[in-house]
């Protein structure tokens, strides 16, 4: 009963983000056509792709790693077993970001039926493929970025309050309260230089069209290059936490 009224609460706490955004952005936007670059079609397609790219995405299972290494008697089980334990948390996260958007996803079509909201659908095939493929490498990027966080519980049993502050940066890093365009030129150039950057405002811009077909691949490789750098840094401080 704890875990299903844990869940039910957080879902009311995502709903309550998702309708608060959404007359925030109606009052803002008022009787302009365009704000921001983003018309009110687009920028209520932002707040529903980032809506259900945080159950996709940025919704982790891996806060639990920290826990499970400063416990010590589970972990140590693990280590004896022929089964990878950074492969076991992937496949957690998996299930646990399956559940999550599933849930999102009702609630995003009982709302936008219900409040007729505009929005931008794409039927552009190469368009979704690259928008798929941005998810997919943002899902593996984020994996690596908190379980590497998480592996702090190898020095400190106070691995909560940074775990807490990362998520809360790389929310706010990654656009998932606002679009960083919001910020200016200058600022947006700084989040771009950040990978935060391509787990949620990259994908949802990719499925909006505002991203030519070279800043994809640009971004696609980007993307990969974090990931060959976060998983080198991960195996090395898994050796050292080991150790």
């Amino acid at each position: 009963f704890q875990y299903r009224l844990n869940f039910l609460i957080g879902r009311i706490r995502n709903l309550i983000l998702l309708i608060t955004l959404y007359f925030l952005w109606k009052t803002v936007f008022g009787p302009q056509q365009n704000l921001f670059g983003y018309t009110l079609a687009a920028m209520f397609t932002y707040v529903i792709g980032s809506h259900l790219a945080r159950s996709a995405i940025l919704l982790t299972n891996t806060t639990n790693i920290a826990s499970e290494i400063t416990g010590g008697g589970k972990f140590f089980a693990f280590l004896v077993r022929p089964v990878s334990y950074l492969k076991y948390w992937f496949t957690v996260d998996l299930a646990y970001k399956i559940v999550d958007l599933a849930a999102a996803i009702a609630e995003v079509s009982i709302l936008v039926w219900f409040l007729k909201i505009p929005l931008i659908t794409s039927q552009n095939f190469g368009i979704i493929l690259a928008t798929a493929i941005a998810v997919v490498l943002a899902i593996i990027l984020n994996f690596y970025l908190g379980y590497l966080v998480s592996m702090m519980a190898f020095w400190t049993p106070q691995a909560w309050g940074p775990r807490f502050l990362f998520d809360l940066l790389l929310s706010f890093s990654a656009g998932a309260f606002f679009p960083l365009d919001v910020f200016g030129p200058l600022i947006k150039n700084f989040f771009v230089s950040l990978p935060f950057y391509y787990l949620l405002f990259f994908p949802i811009n990719v499925y909006l069209g505002r991203i030519d077909t070279i800043g994809i691949i640009t971004g696609f490789v980007t993307t990969l290059a974090w990931i060959g750098v976060i998983v080198t840094i991960t195996q090395f401080v898994w050796q050292k936490g080991l150790r």
